[in-house]
């Protein structure tokens, strides 16, 4: 029998999905489908595959609802998934925005002021389209899995496959959940922790390539950010001429202001932050701050995404001659409210650091790092230094020297077993060691891929080195 399999395409690295979905067509000979998140994108898969019918699967527009109808296919979704309609709403950028109280200043998204049985409308709709699309299928492929389709594969026994970075260089990694978790890699890691005697040195680490260019194009100075502000005027400009702008999202020149924000929270940041020399002489915990609201956050770490509340659990556990240094991160600059850094500046044993520092030379300095999500952890392993994690699905989590916590008893439970593994050179060693070897076997080297927007072609060697990972690491789906 024929393999169904059925990909979704976003606007993110179209073409590259488009070709690796017709090149499993052509290898198994399968049933090829394909859902779009736009107009635009099914124009390009069209352009492709021109027999494809792709179907739109977002509808943004507002329907007319039966509220005993609606609440009654609410109730069938939550019993039949074992979950809440709230937690996954929760993880939506615009029905979710009451959640991020630590940015505040995010514009606004018209939809966001829908009413609670409007939201749950448009989710128990999107909901069941999955269900009607996926439920029959073997394969499901999307560039980042959405929750909602992650569910639907999981409960109708759906392969599901995305693409994400592996956080080392150009390597990606194929994953099968929204967590970014791909399960031979955790039994890999689980593997090589019984290989004690095998401690390999030398090991460096080599930068993210892709996050590395990202947080270059959010350089901060006057010059760039009056560039910026130029191209929103004029990208807004023409959606309005043109009336190109998708219904309830963002309001016209919703990011002029917050461009501008941007840098007026710079200065205050160079202002406020320490510098290396004043670093030298003290000994820290380094937390970077997240990029909010983003799906490294809402999507990896959906249980838990509070910045402040992390800091204030590690402040409240740190000894009286440590201190908690924490980096802003440049794109959420534009959405901080300056009243949020002054609150937590006020904190006694809380510092920022200067934004012109780092974050490799932060790791360097400090006696330990925490985050949430991300990839100062990944980087933390390699500088050999142990981890505090605060998101449940973090990969390094099954690492000796990384302790996750939950709550402040936990934070500073594990901050006093921190304390005494930092000079434990052999631990943090291995626990390199495991975290390279497991991530070199799980995943592969893609560097055009950063290259690739929604418009621009890609090569055939690159469609065939993914291809060629996912067939072989996954053949049972196959």
């Amino acid at each position: 029998m024929k393999k169904k399999i059925l990909f979704k395409i976003n606007s993110e690295y179209s073409r590259f999905y488009i070709k690796l979905a017709l090149k499993l067509q052509k290898k198994y000979d399968c049933n090829l489908s394909f859902l779009v998140n736009n107009i635009t994108v099914k124009k390009i898969v069209e352009s492709i595959s021109p027999k494809s019918s792709p179907l739109i699967i977002s509808d943004l527009n507002k329907k007319k609802i039966d509220i005993s109808i609606l609440h009654k296919k609410s109730k069938r979704i939550e019993e039949f998934y074992n979950t809440k309609l709230s937690l996954i709403i929760s993880q939506d950028r615009s029905f979710g925005q009451g959640y991020l109280y630590n940015v505040s200043k995010v514009p606004e998204i018209k939809r966001s002021n829908w009413e609670y049985d409007e939201i749950l409308s448009y989710y128990v709709d999107l909901i069941e389209k999955y269900e009607k699309n996926i439920s029959d299928k073997d394969i499901y492929i999307e560039h980042i899995l959405s929750p909602v389709a992650h569910m639907v594969c999981k409960k109708f026994n759906v392969k599901c496959f995305g693409l994400a970075s592996a956080k080392y260089e150009d390597r990606m990694i194929w994953v099968t959940s929204p967590h970014l978790i791909n399960l031979k890699y955790i039994e890999r890691i689980k593997n090589n922790l019984n290989k004690k005697n095998s401690i390999t040195k030398n090991i460096k680490y080599k930068i993210d390539e892709e996050a590395s260019r990202r947080i270059k194009k959010q350089e901060v100075t006057f010059l760039s950010i009056f560039k910026r502000s130029i191209e929103i005027i004029y990208s807004e400009t023409k959606s309005l001429i043109l009336r190109t702008k998708r219904k309830n999202t963002y309001s016209y020149y919703a990011w002029l202001i917050p461009n501008i924000r941007k840098f007026t929270n710079h200065l205050y940041l160079k202002k406020i932050g320490i510098g290396l020399n004043s670093l030298n002489s003290k000994k820290f915990v380094f937390f970077p701050m997240h990029l909010e609201p983003e799906i490294a956050l809402l999507n990896v770490s959906p249980e838990f995404s509070n910045s402040m509340e992390c800091i204030t659990w590690i402040s409240k556990s740190l000894p009286f001659n440590y201190y908690l240094v924490l980096k802003e991160h440049p794109a959420s600059l534009s959405v901080r409210d300056q009243n949020y850094y002054r609150m937590l500046n006020k904190i006694p044993n809380v510092f920022f650091s200067d934004p012109s520092i780092s974050s490799w030379e932060l790791i360097k300095k400090s006696t330990f790092a925490s985050t949430i999500t991300g990839t100062v952890g990944f980087e933390s392993i390699f500088f050999n230094k142990p981890v505090i994690s605060f998101g449940k699905n973090q990969i390094i989590n099954n690492l000796p020297s990384v302790f996750y916590s939950s709550n402040y008893e936990q934070t500073n439970l594990n901050i006093d077993k921190i304390l005494k593994i930092i000079d434990d050179k052999e631990l943090l060693q291995f626990s390199k060691t495991i975290l390279y070897n497991s991530l070199i076997e799980s995943s592969f080297d893609l560097p055009e891929l950063k290259f690739i927007g929604q418009n621009q072609d890609v090569s055939d060697n690159t469609v065939d080195i993914a291809f060629s990972n996912l067939i072989n690491e996954h053949s049972d789906a196959f």
